[in-house]
């Protein structure tokens, strides 16, 4: 063999080396940030840290909690359906979708049931949420349209200790006109609604404890709200929106305070031309915020609300995200079955 073929098939070797090596590493980077896999889960729909541990929920109720410390799971059992909140450190709470409406409580990781109490008809749906100091679970009912197209959405307090619900304060919104599309709950027992009204952008804040509207605003040149969420300290409410936009708004008096652009310019998505902006959530110390718009996480410093990070952790549909209790790392999931949750390295700050 010629000395030009030997190098040409050194040349060659060196390269499948490489290609090798590159792969090798890829897989094992791959398996790293793979925080769980539950074979046939049928998708991610609650993603939440609670103390030490990674709490999620899956879309046919199925409840899987792990150690965040060592990556480890602690425990798994059935719920009645997604809808579900977490109470505390050792409980949660969800509501099924058919027939009359019962709120079940679960001791997790074990999934011991500890209440049931009835919350609604069997032509109503019903969503829950709790404040972030997990003081106030509120039930959002939503009635079928009436012969005018009108529906009636209820908002109530709800008592898990007493059993007790709490006195109901009735919205009336027009269904071809609009729609209530996501919730939020202040630690003051304020719940805000976020939909939209003859294409544009609608809040309406309740005060769930007097039973009054405290005000109910459509916001000019803006899309449809999709996602609500509210500040740990109850000041500052956040709306996703449409058209990629991040809205921070004063939550006493529904007031514009700031946009927060995510998207760079010029970027788009060509293939689903969706640029709702969903998922909202906080660090537990409140330090981040993420958002996404499909199929990027956006992670943005709260006390400048500055982009600190953007990732694609899922090819098309994130679905939730929570971070770990020392902002270390952070997880994601996906909306679709099969999918496993991953945790990632925050990165370091510049």
């Amino acid at each position: 063999m010629d000395k030009k073929k030997k190098s040409q098939t050194k040349l060659f070797i060196g390269v499948f080396i490489v290609i090798a090596a590159v792969m090798i590493i890829s897989n094992l980077t791959r398996q790293k940030v793979l925080l769980l896999d539950v074979p046939d889960n049928a998708g991610v729909t609650v993603l939440e840290t609670v103390d030490d541990a990674l709490v999620c929920v899956f879309q046919d109720g199925q409840v899987v909690s792990w150690d965040w410390a060592v990556q480890q799971q602690k425990g798994g059992f059935k719920a009645v359906s997604d809808r579900a909140i977490i109470l505390d450190s050792g409980h949660l709470a969800a509501v099924n979708k058919e027939g009359k409406k019962r709120l079940t409580v679960y001791t997790f990781p074990d999934g011991q049931k500890q209440e049931d109490i009835s919350v609604g008809w069997e032509d109503q749906d019903v969503w829950l949420r709790i404040s972030p100091d997990k003081l106030t679970v509120a039930l959002i009912r939503r009635n079928v349209p009436d012969s005018k197209g009108s529906i009636l959405y209820e908002f109530l307090t709800l008592n898990v200790e007493r059993s007790r619900i709490g006195s109901s304060v009735p919205v009336s919104i027009q269904q071809e006109t609009g729609d209530l599309i996501d919730y939020a709950v202040g630690n003051n027992a304020v719940l805000y609604a976020v939909g939209s009204k003859e294409k544009r952008g609608l809040i309406a804040a309740v005060d769930l404890e007097k039973g009054t509207v405290l005000w109910d605003t459509v916001y000019e040149k803006t899309k449809e709200f999709c996602s609500a969420l509210i500040s740990p300290d109850g000041s500052v409410l956040y709306a996703g929106n449409r058209d990629g936009i991040l809205y921070k708004l004063n939550a006493a008096t529904g007031e514009m305070m700031k946009n927060i652009k995510l998207l760079e310019d010029g970027e788009t998505r060509p293939i689903t031309n969706d640029y709702a902006v969903l998922n909202t959530a906080f660090s537990p110390d409140g330090q981040y915020l993420v958002a996404t718009i499909h199929p990027k996480a956006y992670i943005i410093k709260t006390d400048s609300d500055e982009l600190f990070h953007v990732c694609q952790p899922a090819s098309r549909l994130v679905s939730k995200i929570a971070f770990a209790p020392d902002n270390q790392f952070f997880a994601t999931s996906d909306i679709r079955a099969g999918y496993p949750v991953k945790v990632w390295p925050m990165p370091e700050q510049k």
